[in-house]
């Protein structure tokens, strides 16, 4: 099932972040793509053929110009400081096959934070919180505050892609404030 999944990189001003995101996604062998925005190019990975850079565009620009060019069934856009598990692809892949009404899937995930010689964890699984992390009603007004009460980044998940490039089609038209809910309630 990993050969229908394209990993989407978005990065912006942060070389130390993709060099170390580049080597990860290189060795776990699935199709991924980086498209960088930063003020310049990224020298060490410029010649690499999955580096792509787009000085000068937005996040969602990046996005929908980094989507409309995949051809795989499901895309997962990781941010570039983000480890995600093979485990964790899989049963997201495996919870979007079985789930035929669900659009995106997204696991469990940890926050580090290194402050001061102290690291802090923080658990941003709505589970663990004791929260429900699925938008299944049937009212979009209903969605839209679920949405927002327990907000996560629900762009950074495991998408059906057409629906996704739908999504980001959509979110061209709409202020940059509305584009994260857009793209969780299409």
């Amino acid at each position: 099932m990993l050969n229908e999944l394209t990993i989407i990189i978005p990065t912006h001003n942060r070389e130390k972040f993709i060099n170390r995101s580049y080597s990860y996604w290189k060795n776990i062998g699935i199709k991924f793509e980086i498209f960088d925005s930063s003020q310049k190019i990224n020298l060490t990975k410029k010649n690499y053929r999955n580096y792509n850079y787009v000085q000068g565009i937005d996040f969602y620009s990046k996005l929908y110009l980094a989507v409309s060019n995949v051809n795989t069934k499901y895309t997962l856009i990781v941010a570039d400081d983000d480890f995600i598990t093979l485990n964790g692809i899989n049963q997201s892949l495996i919870f979007l096959e079985n789930n035929s009404d669900f659009v995106s899937a997204q696991g469990l995930y940890i926050d580090f934070w290194y402050n001061n010689n102290q690291i802090d964890l923080c658990a941003r699984n709505p589970f663990a919180r004791g929260l429900y992390s699925d938008l299944t009603e049937e009212q979009l007004n209903a969605r839209l505050q679920k949405l927002m009460e327990n907000y996560m980044h629900h762009i950074y998940a495991i998408h059906r892609t057409e629906i996704l490039k739908e999504s980001l089609n959509i979110s061209k038209r709409i202020s940059a404030s509305a584009k994260e809910i857009n793209i969780a309630i299409v």
